[in-house]
């Protein structure tokens, strides 16, 4: 998928302060007091949502009623228009109650930097905030281009995270060698109902298909190879791919806190590993405790900083370099294999009792395992961030995933 903004060479443009001055303190603050509420009602209800294999109504209805599912949606289009940093602190919230629930928002909220790139009427219609947007990124399908629009003749796309939920779904294809997403009524696909997964089994992430000769207007579709977004504002100026990424790193480093503090909730009439004191009262849990908060908030620091370096860039009005970009995407990386190796020994301390399909600690590390293998997120930024820092030069082929 090409992404203009990922040129080191494209031209810097400065931003005036009106556009600097868009993001209003008061929704930054409101957002994340919704994630707290978001989060406490998907922990009443995740063992719920995942039997079922779908978040429960409960849940979704608490998510519509605020503005997660859309934080990259401009003010001038009616959405929140967050910015990265809080966005991602808003879904590590979500996550600290339950990770499935968070996903949710990862993938629409995330997906909604699209609306920079669709007409305005189709974007307000889209991202209306009543439901979430499902989105498949990755290349499929076959489609041709037809007067006033695409013609997509079949397809078959996994990873619907959302998609029983949604109202829209967002389409990766590839036609006559441009990048597209075609965004499409759910009305228009076929959910397979395959998911059947190690974890994050609420998201029903699994396979979709496209009923064939849907047709998709123009001003239904993003074109990734023209030029750039309709208006440059700070979230346009954010790197496209960093910016989609992003959110599976924080609902990682989300869900290990929800771990740690499923573990404490417990700790006072639990006893582990043979000892004869309960958690609470163990030197060796109140040590390994203490080294797994701080490999948590070391790599939430490293994520955090890494992500304010490119939004600081972006709100001087300018696009970060590839080796901004690059230490971002290593920054993701790592918070996410951190993430999962703070809920493995976590999971650990609680016990006999962790290992039953029903226990938070067992949903704490299927989900954290789950994440890791997410394209975004893989260890395959460490060889391409190594690479640049050795003055190699990086495959272009990768940088869709990395920078």
């Amino acid at each position: 998928m090409t992404d203009e903004r990922m040129c080191a060479c494209r031209p810097m443009r400065r931003l005036g302060n009106v556009a600097r001055a868009r993001f209003d303190r008061g929704m930054t603050e409101k957002i994340i007091e919704c994630a707290r509420r978001v989060a406490d009602v998907s922990r009443v209800h995740a063992d719920a949502g995942e039997r079922a294999g779908l978040l429960t109504e409960e849940v979704v209805t608490e998510l519509i009623g605020t503005e997660l599912l859309r934080m990259g949606m401009p003010t001038r289009l009616g959405g929140p228009e967050i910015d990265p940093v809080t966005s991602a602190r808003a879904l590590m919230a979500v996550a600290e109650g339950d990770a499935s629930a968070a996903w949710y928002p990862a993938t629409s909220s995330t997906h909604s930097i699209f609306t920079h790139y669709l007409a305005e009427d189709s974007a307000r219609e889209i991202f209306d905030g009543t439901a979430p947007v499902a989105c498949a990124s990755m290349p499929g399908g076959s489609g041709r281009f037809t007067e006033g629009g695409l013609c997509v003749d079949s397809g078959r796309w996994p990873w619907g995270s959302a998609a029983p939920h949604a109202k829209w779904m967002g389409l990766g294809m590839v036609v006559d060698g441009r990048s597209l997403v075609a965004f499409v009524p759910t009305s228009d696909i076929v959910i397979e109902g395959d998911w059947d997964s190690l974890g994050l089994r609420a998201t029903s992430s699994g396979h979709f298909s496209v009923r064939p000769g849907v047709f998709v207007p123009d001003r239904r579709l993003v074109d990734m190879g023209r030029p750039g977004p309709r208006q440059d504002t700070p979230l346009s100026l954010f790197p496209l791919t960093a910016y989609i990424s992003f959110a599976y790193a924080a609902v990682a480093l989300g869900n290990a806190v929800g771990a740690v503090n499923d573990l404490l909730d417990r700790a006072e009439g639990t006893t582990s590993l043979g000892l004869p004191n309960t958690l609470a009262r163990s030197s060796l849990a109140h040590i390994e405790t203490a080294r797994a908060e701080a490999r948590l908030y070391s790599a939430r620091a490293f994520l955090l900083e890494a992500m304010g370096e490119m939004w600081d860039t972006a709100q001087d009005g300018h696009t970060a370099d590839t080796g901004v970009r690059a230490r971002s995407r290593l920054a993701m990386s790592h918070a996410t294999a951190e993430a999962a190796a703070v809920v493995g020994g976590i999971h650990q301390l609680g016990g006999g009792a962790a290992v039953h399909a029903g226990d938070p600690l067992q949903r704490r590390l299927r989900d954290a395992h789950t994440i890791t293998q997410h394209v975004q997120v893989t260890a395959r930024a460490y060889p391409l961030y190594g690479a640049l820092r050795f003055g190699q030069a990086l495959d272009t082929a990768a940088l869709r995933h990395a920078t």
